[in-house]
């Protein structure tokens, strides 16, 4: 058994934490295969048991989404062939009877995506998309459709192109993003395949029970957000450049802050209620404890660090192996994931109520495996949540001391503020001259007058022997690098 490496950086008592440790339940289920079979995994506070599933009859298959019914009793498990790739039929087990049922949408179905079964209910929704060689522009063609795992039957199919026209979508998806189920129907956005895909915005709704579509569901999704689903909050990892943040060249900036978006519209402004102060780097969010409170996790280089907020604004926080991944919350913590060396999984239950941690199992080297259900969090908590805090700004000074100390930015250069993709302008006064490359002798190309609005491209490039912290920029079609300031002056500043 490991060791656990962690650290108690406050002690928090809420809720009467005494009393309730010992009467909070809640399990959670694992689908696991080692090639040959597949096993749910059930873990509790206590422990975990394991149940066997069934056995493939093919080699080199491994698991890769399931999801479970409310009461657990229902399974869906998707696999798929690794090398060749081919996916297998959707696959129902009936965990009560044995009974397993395969459907496969298309002929040759390519990919399926799980919203997963509808609250207490049989019902199970999904998407899928495949070839379709009559399609002379796309060939493919791709639908949501409706199970009841009870009897194995499809009672709902819609082709994306019905879809499309229901909600009048701007893009014309060959199958769909799906979330979850909701009052207003399942939750799905258009989506494309075997390309960059959809990655937020809010969802459409289709109610398969009227056959009837809502455009607007007011719900939205990202794949840098966690929704609770009980009270539609939205935590959301972005990047502040009001607070210090790498400049490091990445596909999606990278997450310096967690917000807090209580209506779960990430399109308005949400409250900043953490900022990572030991990398600027923040890798995702998650709801703990009943929903109580928020997990936010990062890499220090070292270890994995998990810091957990309330709403109050109380903080509290552990250190972990750099392996450790938190998976999600329970009614009285969180439960995590941390890989050995030797290639075991423990699976880790840190009760906050309690004030410790245990590993519940473990998973084998060389196995798959896949969440199936997790407990709902704030599903016995009376009245609305209190709203989180807001954590204040940073003045100029602490600002410059944290950059400085985290090694951001350009040596020789006050802390960065300009972001790539992001627009920014001139301070007023004194134009900005722009260059064909990075350097002081390099030809000039044109200049950026006080106060001129420009879009950042690149950057930033670091002249540390004059130190300047160049930034390729376009200015109205003028395109070059400017200088965003020089030793202790900014030149440029982020538009407000």
């Amino acid at each position: 058994m490991q060791k656990l490496l962690w650290l108690w950086l406050s002690v928090l008592l809420i809720w009467g934490v005494q009393t309730r440790a010992q009467e909070v339940t809640w399990s959670a289920d694992y689908i696991v295969s080692d090639g040959t079979t597949v096993e749910r995994l059930r873990i509790t506070p206590t422990g975990a048991e394991r149940l066997t599933l069934f056995t493939e009859q093919e080699a080199g298959v491994e698991v890769v989404d399931a999801a479970a019914s409310d009461d657990g009793r229902y399974l869906v498990v998707m696999r798929r062939i690794r090398d060749p790739y081919l996916l297998m039929p959707v696959r129902l087990v009936d965990t009560e009877t044995g009974r397993i049922t395969d459907i496969d949408p298309l002929e040759n179905t390519q990919a399926i995506h799980l919203a997963g079964f509808e609250p207490g209910s049989t019902r199970l929704a999904f998407s899928y998309v495949g070839a379709d060689p009559s399609n002379t522009q796309i060939p493919l063609a791709g639908g949501m459709m409706v199970v009841d795992a009870a009897s194995g039957a499809i009672t709902h199919n819609v082709p994306m192109s019905q879809a499309n026209a229901a909600i009048s979508a701007q893009f014309q998806g060959v199958w769909a993003y799906m979330s979850d189920w909701a009052d207003e129907g399942i939750l799905f956005t258009p989506n494309c395949y075997g390309c960059e895909g959809v990655f937020e915005g809010e969802l459409s709704a289709w109610n398969p029970d009227t056959d009837t579509f809502i455009s607007q569901s007011g719900v939205y999704f990202s794949i840098f957000g966690a929704r609770l689903p009980a009270t539609n909050e939205m935590l959301y990892w972005t990047r502040n450049t009001a607070f210090p943040y790498e400049t490091e060249a990445a596909f999606f900036p990278i997450p310096n802050v967690v917000e807090y978006h209580p209506q779960g519209d990430i399109e308005n402004g949400g409250t900043v209620i953490y900022f990572e102060s030991t990398s600027a780097n923040v890798r995702r969010a998650a709801w703990v404890l009943d929903g109580v409170a928020m997990l936010a996790e990062y890499n220090n280089g070292q270890n994995v660090g998990w810091d957990v907020v309330y709403r109050d604004g109380q903080r509290q926080g552990f250190l972990s192996s750099a392996a450790s991944s938190v998976q999600f919350g329970t009614p009285d913590g969180f439960v995590a994931l941390d890989t050995q060396a030797d290639g075991i999984t423990n699976i880790l239950h840190y009760n906050l109520l309690a004030g410790n941690a245990n590993i519940l199992a473990q998973i084998r080297a060389g196995t798959s495996y896949v969440l199936a259900r997790s407990p709902q969090l704030w599903g016995d908590v009376p009245g609305m949540p209190q709203p989180f805090q807001a954590i204040p700004t940073l003045d100029t000074e602490e600002y410059t001391a944290i950059s400085a100390q985290l090694g951001l930015g350009c040596d020789g250069f006050l802390p960065s503020r300009l972001v790539v993709g992001q627009s920014a302008r001139v301070t007023p006064g004194i134009a900005n001259r722009v260059r064909e490359y990075p350097a002081l002798d390099a030809p000039l190309v044109g200049s950026i007058p006080g106060e001129g609005v420009f879009q950042v491209l690149e950057g930033p490039a670091c002249d540390p022997a004059n130190g300047i912290a160049w930034w390729r920029v376009n200015y109205q079609g003028l395109e070059g690098w400017t200088a965003e300031g020089q030793g202790s002056e900014y030149w440029t500043e982020p538009l407000p």
